[in-house]
This record gives structure tokens, sequence and C-alpha cells, in this order.
């Protein structure tokens, strides 16, 4: 019983982390993509 409970609390943590991570590169890319879009607006306004 222990020994499952523990084996959940890992999976729950691991999907945790998981979903911290993909969440955390999706944040960035999107702050990147809108910096390039910003960027290349400006570009194409001068």
């Amino acid at each position: 019983m222990n020994n499952k409970t523990n084996l959940i609390l890992l999976l729950f943590v691991g999907s945790l982390l998981a979903l911290a991570t993909l969440t955390g590169v999706a944040v960035y890319r999107m702050q990147l993509l809108s910096d390039a879009a910003l960027d290349f607006q400006q570009k194409t306004l001068l």
C-alpha cells in the first residue's frame, strides 16, 4: 500500500513537472514569436 502511494505520488509530481516544463517552453516560444512579429511589423512600417 505504501509503495503504491509512493508510486502514485511520483507519477503525479512527474506529470506536474512535465506540464510546467511544457508551459514554460510554450510561453517562451510565444514571447519569441511575438517579438519577431513586432520586429517584422516595425520593419514593414519603415
